[in-house]
């Protein structure tokens, strides 16, 4: 009697992890394009007076400053998890997190 051994072949799938991104990112995408569609519309129909009225309400510095903390957090945010991935949590120390923090929510 002979035995024959099947080869094992791995099947061919794609990596889970990057097909979640592609979801992920697919679902994103939708969301967004689903908001400029409605802005657009919203805008169109309205006409240019309503927007216009409500441009002085607009205040840029206090926009602009809470945009400044939330791009600088993100650095600072990117910064202690490289960190952390490689255990040097005290080239970040408490003083960052304490600033990026307080900055974070004292804008809100």
């Amino acid at each position: 009697m002979t035995t024959y051994a099947s080869p094992t072949t791995k099947p061919n799938r794609p990596n889970l992890v990057a097909v979640g991104t592609i979801v992920w990112l697919s679902s994103e995408l939708m969301f967004f394009a689903a908001l400029f569609a409605m802005y657009f519309t919203t805008r169109a129909v309205q006409g240019p007076g309503v927007w216009a009225e409500s441009t002085g309400m607009l205040n840029i510095p206090f926009s602009a400053t809470n945009t400044t903390v939330l791009v600088l957090s993100s650095v600072t945010c990117q910064y202690g998890s490289l960190r952390l991935r490689d255990f040097k949590q005290e080239e970040l120390g408490h003083f960052g997190n304490l600033v990026n923090g307080e900055c974070g929510s004292g804008l809100h």
